[in-house]
């Protein structure tokens, strides 16, 4: 891989990287309410939550 191979790869793969941290932690800090209106429980929460956010 070149070096502007690799720029490009992370220029692509950084801005996933942060948006499923940010969901993650957005979505571990929803209510019950909200999470009934969505039709998830705590565990699946804690589950997709729980994730690096490297991990899809």
């Amino acid at each position: 891989m070149t070096q502007l191979t690799l720029k490009q790869t992370f220029a692509r793969i950084f801005p996933l990287w942060r948006r499923r941290w940010r969901e993650r932690r957005e979505l571990a800090g929803l209510d019950g309410d909200t999470l009934r209106d969505l039709a998830l429980n705590s565990g699946q929460v804690q589950f997709e939550a729980g994730k690096p956010f490297w991990r899809a």
